[in-house]
């Protein structure tokens, strides 16, 4: 029956996607990831946030202030938007509770989440062996063609050889781990990939090191992604690569290609150019929604030149995470005035220190572009 629960959990999410009519979903020439998370509680699950977005932005337009996403690929957007549900909801007894002996809040162990990815993540996790039969010799054939007319826009030029599909990632040098940087042309991305990122919130929780200074860690309890992916690589890529013992989440293989999907995509493509959306949908339950303009990290509309400002961040940017987690959860971590994004987040000793152990390479942003208020 477990089969049964990763179908349900990509319906419930196909099914909210359709619905929403929002801004942000790509174009009929437009390919992009869909990434969402499903609440369980009892016997009633509804989808609580979607994302899209395939792009991030690169090192030289980081921010320092705090108002701009770096980071806009689908599945890392909908773990932003999930702390931003948790503080939303942050008062809501049905969902959260304060525990005695830790003193610290947690998530009702009633309650299950479940996070859908429509395609592999970028990284270790899309890397399989040509011989499972996951992708045929014309398919791959036809993406070296496509590869070579540049329209894997947010792609570096995949590389082939006989016996492994790699994507265009940059490994980190001498690192056990093989953490590698976000592929893609133009200037280079700090970022670490989506499949790094979810081997991280799988073993530190999805809560992130902010709202870890006020509560224990929240996991998700399964993972279902769709599309061509080798299983003992994707489960090493997205968890066991670090602690094979620890408690895994369940996974789900959807064999069929999103709707969503370059391949999908380019079969209606009626003679127009194959493109990456650069948009990035958000919305967030019960009824909040934004579209990014992914490549820069920022609202759809905002003029850039001009500024960006508080007024017109992204209501998940790390500027505007902070300002929530300091109205909702301030005096419950005894922060005090003054205190930057950066120094409450090293308040979490525990998570700080488990991150320090199971990723030792992972480089740290620089403090001065963590130090907004």
């Amino acid at each position: 029956m477990d089969d049964d629960l990763g179908s349900e959990i990509e319906q419930l999410t196909y099914e909210k996607y359709n619905a929403l009519k929002c801004g942000g979903k790509p174009q009929s020439h437009e390919w992009t990831v869909l990434a969402g998370i499903v609440e369980e509680r009892g016997n009633t699950k509804k989808v609580i946030v979607l994302t899209t977005g395939t792009k991030c932005v690169g090192e030289h337009a980081l921010s320092s202030d705090g108002l701009i996403v770096n980071d806009c690929h689908a599945e890392i957007l909908c773990r932003r938007c999930f702390i931003r549900y948790l503080l939303d909801h942050w008062n809501d007894d049905s969902l959260m509770e304060y525990d005695t002996m830790s003193r610290r809040y947690r998530v009702r162990p009633e309650v299950k989440y479940h996070l859908y990815i429509s395609q592999s993540p970028c990284g270790l996790a899309s890397e399989y062996q040509q011989e499972n039969g996951k992708r045929l010799a014309a398919e791959i054939a036809n993406a070296k063609v496509r590869a070579s007319k540049r329209r894997c826009l947010d792609h570096s030029v995949e590389e082939y050889d006989d016996a492994m599909h790699r994507t265009g990632a940059k490994y980190v040098e001498a690192d056990t781990l093989q953490l590698s940087t976000k592929p893609g042309r133009g200037d280079r991305s700090r970022s670490y990939s989506c499949s790094d990122k979810l081997c991280m919130y799988n073993h530190l929780g999805y809560q992130g090191g902010l709202l870890s200074t006020v509560m224990e860690p929240v996991f998700m309890r399964s993972i279902t992604i769709s599309g061509h992916w080798d299983d003992p690589i994707m489960r090493r890529a997205l968890f066991a690569r670090v602690d094979p013992d620890a408690s895994s989440p369940l996974f789900f293989h959807r064999d069929a290609a999103s709707p969503l999907s370059e391949s999908e995509v380019m079969k209606q493509l009626d003679g127009r150019k194959l493109s990456a959306s650069g948009s990035s949908l958000l919305w967030i339950a019960p009824n909040v929604s934004e579209t990014l303009i992914a490549s820069k990290g920022v609202r759809l509309g905002t003029n850039v030149k001009k500024g960006i400002t508080e007024k017109n961040r992204s209501l998940v940017s790390p500027s505007a995470l902070f300002a929530a987690f300091k109205e909702k959860c301030g005096e419950k971590c005894g922060e005090k005035t003054g205190e930057t994004y950066w120094s409450t987040k090293q308040r979490a000793n525990g998570y700080q220190k488990k991150k320090s152990s199971l990723f030792p390479s992972w480089n740290r942003k620089d403090r001065a572009l963590l130090s907004f208020q």
